[in-house]
C-alpha cells in the first residue's frame, strides 16, 4: 500500500482546508518541480477518481455542530467519514458500503457514538454528490514522515442529469496532517506570498450545493426573522407568517414520505405558531385572517393523532425497560397495535395534505401574505404602530397570564389546569421567538431558558397523561394468544410505572416554577418589556 492515499478523504480536503486557484498551464508534474525547487521533499501518488456523497439531517444538525459526514467510494473500497469542519481532519472513519438511514443503524463503535448525540432520531439525507479526479502529493520531513498533503483536484457535481463540472476548474488544496501545524503554515506562506496564488474562500461542498440551488443551513426549525425596531406591527406579522408558511411547505415532502418524526413535528409547530400569532394579534391583522386561523386549527386537528402516537412510540421503549429485562418483549404486541393505529391515522393525514381544501388554503394564504396592496397589512391603527411597542405589550400581557395561572396551581390541581398553563407558556414562548430581533439577544436567551424548563416539565406531564389514557384502548385491540396474554399482564405494571412517573414529574413542577418566577427573572422581564 502506498503511503498517504489510503487516506482517501484527502482527495476532497477542500472542506475548510486551504485551497487556491490552480495556475493555468501547470500540470501535476510541473507543480511538483516547482515545489521541489523550493526545497520540499515529495512523494507523488497515482491519480485516483473518488465519488463522495455528503449527508446531513434536513435541519443541518451536523454542519451546525461543526461536522461534515460523507461516504467516499473509489477502487480501493468505500469508507464513512465524520470530519471536523474547523481543521478538515477526520474525527472517525470506518469501512462501510452504504450510509444507513439513521445513526442508530450504524455498527456499535466510535462513529455511532459520535453521530447519535448530534442527529438523534433524524434521518441522514443525501445533500450533495461529487466526483473528483485528484492527484496527491505527500510532503515529507527528513524522517520521510508525511507532514502535509497537497492535492490537485477537479470536481464535478452529480445531478439527476449526470455529472457537471464546477465553475472554478482545477484547484490546489493544502491539507493538514494532525500534529504538524508548522508544515501547513509553511506551505501556506509558500503558495500565498512567494507564488502569489489566489486563495479560495468557498469549499467544493458549498459550490456543489450552490449548483443545486442550495446552501448550508438553508433550513432551520428555529425562527430567524429579521425585524427592525421601527417596522410597523402589521408588516412584522406579515413577515413572521410568511416564514411560518415556508416552514410548513418545506416539511410537507418529509411528512408524506415519513422520512423521520421531526418533519411532522416541525410542520405542526409552524401551524401552532401561525395560529398563536393570528389569535394574539387580532386587531393588527387583515380581516380574512380570522378564516385562516380556523383553517390552521383544522390542520392541527388533522395532524394531532399521528404526532401523539409518534411521541408515545418514541418513549415507549424507555417505559417498557423500567419493567425489567423482559418488559419490551412482553409489551411488543401492544407496540404493534400502536404501529397499526399510526398507519391508519397517517392515511387521514395524507388525505388532508392532498385535499383541495389544503391546497386552496396555502394558495390563498400565500396570495394574502404577498399582496402588493400596501394597505392590506396596514389597515388598522394597531397594524401601523411600531412592532416594538405592540410586541412589548403582548409579551407583557401573556407573561402576566402565565404568572396568574401558574401561581394558582396547587398539588391538587387537575391535569386540565396544568394543561392551561402549558398553553399559556407556549403562547408566551412564541411571542418571544417571533419578535426576538427587536430586543437584546442575550436578554431574550436568559428569559427563554427558565420558560423552556417549565415547558419541558409541563410537556412531559401532558405526554404521560395522554399515554395513560390511550393504553387501555390500545389493549382492547390486542388479539388472542400467548403473546397478547403476556402483553395484557404487563399492562398493569406499565400503568403503575407511568402513574408513578407522572407523580414525579408533577412534584418537579414546584422547582421549575420557582426558577421561572425568581425575582431576578421578573426584574429582567420588567426591564425589557415594562410593567403594568
Amino acid at each position: 500500500m502506498q503511503r498517504g492515499c489510503r487516506f482517501l478523504a484527502g482527495t476532497f480536503m477542500s472542506l475548510n482546508s486551504y485551497q487556491y486557484i490552480m495556475p493555468r498551464g501547470i500540470n501535476a508534474e510541473g507543480l511538483a518541480e516547482i515545489l521541489r525547487g523550493h526545497g520540499l521533499r515529495l512523494e507523488l501518488q497515482p491519480s485516483i477518481v473518488t465519488e463522495r456523497e455528503f449527508y446531513d439531517t434536513f435541519d443541518w444538525r451536523l454542519y451546525a455542530g461543526g461536522f461534515v459526514f460523507f461516504i467516499d467510494r473509489s477502487q480501493e473500497g468505500a469508507r464513512l467519514h465524520l470530519r471536523a469542519l474547523a481543521d478538515s481532519l477526520n474525527v472517525v472513519s470506518i469501512a462501510a458500503q452504504e450510509v444507513p438511514g439513521f445513526a442508530h443503524e450504524l455498527p456499535a463503535g466510535p462513529l455511532r457514538n459520535r453521530l447519535l448525540p448530534l442527529v438523534e432520531s433524524r434521518r441522514l439525507l443525501d445533500i450533495a454528490s461529487l466526483k473528483c479526479a485528484s492527484r496527491c502529493f505527500n510532503v515529507l520531513d527528513e524522517e520521510s514522515k508525511t507532514v502535509a498533503r497537497v492535492f490537485i483536484e477537479r470536481h464535478s457535481v452529480v445531478t439527476g442529469e449526470g455529472a457537471r463540472r464546477l465553475g472554478l476548474g482545477e484547484r490546489l488544496v493544502v491539507a493538514p496532517v494532525r500534529g504538524y501545524p508548522e508544515a501547513l503554515q509553511q506551505l501556506r506562506a509558500l503558495f500565498e506570498h512567494q507564488l502569489g496564488l489566489v486563495r479560495l474562500n468557498g469549499t467544493a461542498l458549498e459550490e456543489a450545493l450552490g449548483a443545486l440551488g442550495r446552501h448550508p443551513l438553508d433550513y432551520s426549525s428555529k425562527l430567524r426573522i429579521p425585524l427592525h425596531t421601527n417596522i410597523p406591527a402589521g408588516e412584522a406579522a406579515r413577515r413572521i407568517l410568511a416564514v411560518l408558511l415556508d416552514t410548513i411547505e418545506s416539511n410537507e415532502d418529509g411528512v408524506r414520505q415519513d422520512l423521520d418524526l421531526e418533519f411532522l413535528h416541525d410542520l405542526r409547530v409552524a401551524v401552532r405558531r401561525a395560529r398563536s400569532l393570528l389569535g394574539q394579534m387580532k386587531g393588527g391583522l387583515p380581516r380574512p385572517c380570522v378564516h385562516y386561523r380556523q383553517e390552521f386549527a383544522w390542520i392541527g386537528r388533522s395532524t394531532g393523532a399521528v404526532r401523539d402516537l409518534d411521541v408515545q412510540m418514541l418513549e415507549f421503549p424507555a417505559h417498557a425497560a423500567a419493567l425489567g429485562p423482559g418488559g419490551m418483549s412482553d409489551l411488543e404486541p401492544l407496540r404493534e397495535v400502536m404501529r397499526a393505529q399510526r398507519s391508519r391515522e397517517r392515511c387521514g393525514l395524507l388525505e388532508t395534505l392532498a385535499s383541495p381544501r389544503y391546497r386552496r388554503l396555502k394558495k390563498d394564504w400565500r396570495a394574502l401574505l404577498e399582496s402588493e396592496d400596501a394597505t392590506v397589512w396596514a389597515a388598522t391603527e394597531e397594524a401601523r404602530q411600531p412592532a416594538l411597542a405592540l410586541a412589548s405589550a403582548m409579551i407583557r400581557h401573556r407573561y402576566h397570564k402565565v404568572f396568574k395561572v401558574g401561581s394558582g396551581l396547587t398539588p391538587e390541581s387537575s391535569d386540565t389546569d396544568m394543561h392551561r398553563l402549558r398553553t399559556q407558556c407556549k403562547k408566551l414562548r412564541y411571542l418571544l421567538e417571533f419578535f426576538a430581533a427587536l430586543f437584546p439577544r442575550d436578554d431574550i436567551k436568559h428569559l427563554v431558558k427558565p420558560l423552556k424548563g417549565l415547558q419541558d416539565n409541563l410537556g412531559g406531564f401532558q405526554d404521560l397523561g395522554v399515554l395513560l389514557e390511550a393504553l387501555p384502548a390500545y389493549a382492547e385491540k390486542l388479539n388472542g394468544g400467548e403473546r397478547a396474554s403476556r402483553a395484557r399482564n404487563a399492562l398493569g405494571p406499565l400503568m403503575e410505572h407511568l402513574l408513578q412517573r407522572k407523580e414525579e414529574v408533577r412534584a418537579e413542577f414546584a422547582t421549575v416554577w420557582a426558577k421561572f418566577v425568581h425575582q431576578q427573572h421578573q426584574n429582567r422581564f420588567n426591564k425589557l418589556f415594562g410593567s403594568d
